[in-house]
């Protein structure tokens, strides 16, 4: 399961925020926390996923991971498999949180660059913890919002 442990933490997060960031291009607005005040509205709306994922997996909520992906979103884990759709992705993290039902994942958002007003690439790193009694496991990621 170390693959999907790695799948879980790194490849996830690449596909898993495209969703919330149009909902809130389309209703043209995002709102604000804390300190992501000087932030750009898109900034925001992009934080805001990665929170939202972040809550979804540390509540093990498969279905709400899931809805972040477009709904024929695909998922590639490190060994070059493919889930695609939002059924299947909802599925193997139902699977992986009935594994390790104390796992849990904290994101790092090291870097957001935009591409055009529509496309934009966050990078940073996630840290999965699966009980007490190991390590945190650390990835990097990167995630293309459109």
């Amino acid at each position: 399961m170390k693959t999907l442990l790695l799948f879980c933490s790194a490849v996830v997060v690449l596909a898993a925020v495209s969703v919330a960031l149009a909902n809130q291009k389309q209703n043209g607005s995002a709102q604000t926390s804390g300190s992501t005040s000087e932030l750009s509205a898109d900034e925001k709306a992009i934080a805001k996923t990665a929170e939202a994922f972040t809550k979804a997996y540390n509540t093990k909520n498969a279905k709400a991971i899931a809805a972040q992906f477009l709904p024929a979103g695909e998922l590639i884990d490190e060994a070059g498999n493919t889930f695609s759709g939002r059924e299947a992705i909802e599925a193997e993290f139902a699977a992986f949180f009935a594994e390790n039902p104390k796992a849990r994942i904290e994101i790092s958002v090291d870097s957001l660059r935009f591409f055009s007003p529509r496309i934009a690439i966050e990078e940073g790193t996630t840290s999965v913890t699966l009980d007490a009694d190991n390590p945190p496991s650390v990835s990097s990621y990167a995630a293309v919002h459109v």
